[in-house]
C-alpha cells in the first residue's frame, strides 16, 4: 500500500484518457498504460488483504490441519495476489479474484443451471 501511495501520483489512470497523453509515442504510452492498471490493481489488493485478515482475526477462516499438522488459516480468502499476478488465463484470474463470490457463484447459480452428469452446451 506504501508503495501504491508514492507512486500512484505520478501513473495516475485517469490521464489516459487527456489530450497530452495522445501525443506521447506508443511505446511510453503502453508502458505508462501497464504501469497505471498495475498499481489500480493494487489498489484493490489492500482492502481485500485487510478482509482476509480481519476474518483470520475473528476465528471464521481457520481450516484444520494439514499432513504435517500446522494449523491452515485459509478457509475464507478474498483474493491471491501471487496466482492473480502470475495467472495465465482470463479463467485463472477470475477463480483467484474475489474468490468467495467465485465459489458461490459457482456452486450456487452455475451449478443449477446444469444438471448433474450433464455438460453445458455451447449453443
Amino acid at each position: 500500500m506504501g508503495l501504491f501511495i508514492v507512486v500512484q501520483p505520478y501513473f495516475y489512470l485517469p490521464d489516459c484518457w487527456s489530450e497530452v497523453y495522445t501525443t506521447y509515442s506508443y511505446w511510453y504510452r503502453l508502458v505508462f498504460y501497464f504501469i497505471a492498471m498495475s498499481f489500480k490493481r493494487f489498489f484493490y489488493y489492500g482492502p481485500f488483504s485487510i478482509t482476509t485478515g480481519a476474518i483470520i482475526a475473528s476465528g471464521l477462516g481457520y481450516n484444520g490441519k494439514d499432513k504435517e499438522g500446522h494449523e491452515k488459516w485459509d478457509r475464507i480468502v478474498q483474493v491471491y495476489i501471487w496466482e492473480i499476478e502470475t495467472g495465465k488465463s482470463p479463467v485463472e484470474l477470475l477463480r483467484f479474484w474475489n474468490t468467495q463470490v467465485h465459489l458461490w457463484l459457482k456452486y450456487y447459480i452455475g451449478g443449477r443451471l446444469v444438471k448433474k452428469g450433464e455438460r453445458a452446451s455451447s449453443a
